[in-house]
C-alpha cells in the first residue's frame, strides 16, 4: 500500500521544498523528531562539556523516542486489528515512523559541524536550537503556502510554528 507524500499536491516549487523538509510519508513524525531534538538540546546546552557526548546523547534519545513512538503506534494498531506483535509488524512500524529520525537530522548535523569548526558545546547547541526554531516556522509557512493560505491565515499558521519554537526556548530558559 503506497501512500502519497503531502508534497505531491504542493505544486512544482513548493512540492520539492516540502518534500525536503519532510522526507517521510508522515510530516508529523519529522516535527516530533525536531521538537524532541530541540528539547534535548535546550536541556543540554547549559551543562554540555563535550560536543561529541551531547551529539551521542541526543542521537540515543531520538532513537529511543522513535522506537517508543513506533511501538506505541503499533500497540494502537494491534489492539484495533486484534493481532499479535511480530518482528515484521514492529519493523513496519519503525519504517512508518522514520520521520522522527529524519526530523532530528538537520539540528544534529548543525551541532556536529559547529563542533568540528571549533564552536564551544554551548554555542553549537544554541545553533542547533536556532535550526529547530527556524525549521518549525518553515514547516508551517511551507505547509500553509502548499495548501493555498495567504496573508493573515499564513501569518497565523507561521505563528503556530513560532509558538512551538518559543516552547523550546522556554525549556532552555527554565533549565539553563
Amino acid at each position: 500500500m503506497s501512500t502519497k507524500h503531502p508534497a505531491d499536491h504542493a505544486g512544482p516549487i513548493l512540492g520539492p521544498v516540502l518534500r525536503m523538509l519532510t522526507n517521510s510519508e508522515d510530516p508529523g513524525g519529522a516535527v516530533y523528531g525536531m521538537l524532541t531534538c530541540g528539547a534535548v538540546m535546550a536541556a543540554e546546552s547549559r551543562h554540555a562539556e563535550a560536543i561529541w557526548r551531547s551529539v551521542l546523547g541526543i542521537c540515543v534519545i531520538v532513537v529511543m523516542y522513535w522506537t517508543a513512538h513506533s511501538y506505541a503506534a503499533g500497540i494502537s494498531r494491534r489492539l484495533r486489528d486484534q493481532v499479535a506483535l511480530s518482528f515484521e509488524s514492529f519493523r513496519r512500524d519503525l519504517r512508518r515512523e522514520i520521520g522522527v529520525v529524519q526530523g532530528a537530522f538537520s539540528p544534529i548535523l548543525t551541532v556536529s559541524v559547529a563542533g568540528l569548526v571549533g564552536a564551544t558545546p554551548r554555542i553549537a547547541l544554541d545553533l542547533g536550537l536556532w535550526v529547530v526554531a527556524l525549521s518549525l516556522v518553515a514547516y508551517e509557512v511551507v505547509a500553509g503556502l502548499a495548501i493555498g493560505l495567504r496573508r493573515w491565515s499564513l501569518l497565523g499558521q507561521a505563528a503556530i510554528g513560532a509558538a512551538m519554537a518559543l516552547g523550546i526556548v522556554a525549556v532552555k530558559a527554565l533549565l539553563g
